[in-house]
């Protein structure tokens, strides 16, 4: 695992307008963030964009990760931007959020979040 000094082990800020962030495939365990998301962090913010802008997570175990809010996974979106997020067969356990948000955080996610084939147990915050 990783400690990260207030961000995730994974961190995209200001990604570029009109841009995704995938994961696909892997593991995140045993990170710690002072701040937000555990294991992976994404902000869009600051863009001039308002396109829907994406966090995809697919076939991802995420455990034993802590942070103030999403204990594994945060994801923030600043208008204008519409936020959009999926899981898809993700498996998340043992994850802390000190705030809100044991294994996800999502802030300003302005649509449908489809969850499909995933478990989470045992995650708290």
């Amino acid at each position: 695992g990783v400690f990260a000094l207030g961000w995730a082990a994974v961190f995209a800020l200001g990604c570029a307008a009109q841009g995704n962030l995938t994961i696909t495939g892997g593991s995140a365990t045993f990170n710690k963030a002072s701040a937000d998301g555990g294991a992976v962090r994404g902000e869009w913010l600051n863009t001039q964009s308002t396109a829907s802008q994406y966090l995809h997570v697919t076939d991802y175990t995420i455990h034993d990760n802590t942070a103030n809010q999403g204990g594994a996974v945060a994801a923030f979106w600043l208008p204008p931007v519409r936020g959009r997020m999926s899981l898809q067969r993700i498996t998340a356990y043992k994850n802390n959020a000190t705030i809100f948000g044991g294994a996800f955080y999502m802030y300003g996610c302005t649509g449908d979040m489809p969850i499909s084939n995933s478990n989470f147990t045992a995650n708290s915050g």
